[in-house]
């Protein structure tokens, strides 16, 4: 019989997917929101204001997919694990905006 409570491994794995659920989230949403809003016209700054609301919109959609994966997976820690790497290469470019607005 195994134990519910979780092993310090999952605990690290569980935080770590947590905090970089979201830059990862708003980067993918970024890339997203700029390719949709491709083709839409400038005037009167319509295509920054269209992108902003896309970015809004797909990083709730994406950081509600991300936590109900991470409700499906909970029990299958390697498969966590390697989708918490892929979130921290997709929190890169989240980071260096975040530093650059700081700095």
């Amino acid at each position: 019989m195994t134990s519910p409570d979780p092993t310090p491994r999952q605990i690290i794995v569980f935080v770590l997917y947590s905090v970089l659920c979201l830059p990862a989230s708003m980067t993918v949403a970024g890339y997203a929101a700029t390719r949709i809003t491709q083709n839409v016209s400038n005037f009167e700054g319509g295509a920054g204001y269209a992108a902003l609301w896309w970015i809004i919109v797909l990083t709730c959609v994406f950081y509600g997919l991300s936590i109900a994966l991470f409700a499906l997976l909970r029990k299958r820690i390697a498969i966590l694990a390697a989708i918490t790497v892929g979130f921290a290469v997709l929190s890169v470019p989240a980071f260096r905006f975040i530093h650059e607005l700081a700095t």
